[in-house]
C-alpha cells in the first residue's frame, strides 16, 4: 500500500542493487533507526519482549521487512518472498531477519497487538516490532513545517522509521550487509517495495562465502607471523616485572 504522494515502487532488478533512498544522516546510522521501535514481540512468546536491534543485527547480513497489518499486499509479499527467504537461512547465524510495523494510515486498526497477529499468522520465527510515531519536536524547523503540511490529521503522525528511511509505503524492505572494509559498518544494499527473494538468496550466499574467505585469510596471516614478534611482545611484561622486583630488593636479582 503506497502513500498518496508515492511514485511506483522499485524492485531488485540486479543481484546487488544499491539503494539511493536511504542515506543515513550523521547521527542516524542504519542500526540507530531501530531506537524508535517501542514494542517487540519475540518468537515463541505471547507477551511483549525486549530486543537490542543494534546488537541483534550488527555484523550480519539482514533483511528488515516493514508492513501494516491491514495491508493485503504486505500479507501476500510476506508469503511470496519473506517467508521463503527466511526459511533458506533459518539455521545460519550470520543472517538475521526483523519485521517492523510502520503505520502511516489506519492508526486505530494497525495497533501493536496487530503486529503480533501478523507474526503469528505467517509463523515468523524472528522478532517483530511496532514502531513509534515520529517525534517531530526533534526535527529541524524547516523540515518539521514541510512534513506537517503533508499530514491531514495532526494527531496521527507517521512511523518514525518510515520518515527516516524514506519509505513510500508498505510493504517495504531494507537489505543490509556489514562492510568489512569499513570495520563492519552496516551498509544498505537495497531499499524498496519488492525484491526477488531468489536473487537475494544467491547474493547472500556469495557475500557470506566471500566473508568466510576473508576471515580465513586473516587467520592465516596472523598464524604466519614470525614467532619472534609474539615472543618479544610477550616478554615485555616479564621484563617490567623483573625491573620492579629488582627495585624492591635494592637492585639484587
Amino acid at each position: 500500500m503506497e502513500m498518496n504522494t508515492a511514485n511506483a515502487g522499485r524492485t531488485l532488478r540486479g543481484t546487488e542493487a544499491v539503494s539511493s533512498s536511504l542515506r543515513p544522516r550523521e547521527k542516524d546510522t542504519v542500526l540507530e533507526l531501530f531506537e524508535s521501535v517501542g514494542t517487540w514481540y519475540l518468537p515463541g512468546t505471547k507477551d511483549e519482549g525486549k530486543l537490542d536491534a543494534r546488537e541483534y543485527l550488527h555484523g550480519r547480513m539482514a533483511v528488515v521487512f516493514f508492513f501494516q497489518s491491514w495491508c493485503k499486499g504486505c500479507h501476500a509479499f510476506a508469503e511470496q518472498a519473506l517467508c521463503p527467504l527466511a526459511a533458506e537461512f533459518k539455521d545460519d547465524p550470520r543472517v538475521r531477519f526483523i519485521a517492523v510495523q510502520t503505520v502511516f494510515e489506519g492508526f486505530k486498526e494497525n495497533t501493536p497487538d496487530k503486529a503480533q497477529e501478523f507474526q503469528l499468522e505467517h509463523k515468523l520465527d524472528f522478532p517483530v516490532g511496532h514502531d513509534n510515531p515520529l517525534d517531530v519536536s526533534r526535527l529541524p524547523e524547516e523540515r518539521r513545517t514541510m512534513l506537517m503540511a503533508q499530514i491531514p490529521h495532526k494527531d496521527e503522525l507517521p512511523s518514525s522509521m518510515m520518515v527516516k528511511v524514506g519509505m513510500r509505503g508498505t510493504p517495504w524492505t531494507l537489505i543490509l550487509s556489514p562492510n568489512q572494509r569499513k570495520g563492519g559498518k552496516m551498509e544498505v544494499l537495497f531499499s524498496g517495495f519488492r525484491f526477488d527473494w531468489k536473487k537475494v538468496r544467491n547474493m547472500f550466499q556469495r557475500r557470506l562465502a566471500a566473508m568466510a574467505k576473508e576471515q580465513q585469510q586473516q587467520q592465516q596471516q596472523q598464524s604466519s607471523r614470525p614467532r619472534g614478534e609474539a615472543t618479544e611482545a610477550s616478554s615485555a611484561p616479564k621484563a617490567i616485572g623483573e625491573q620492579k622486583q629488582q627495585q624492591n630488593t635494592g637492585g639484587k636479582p
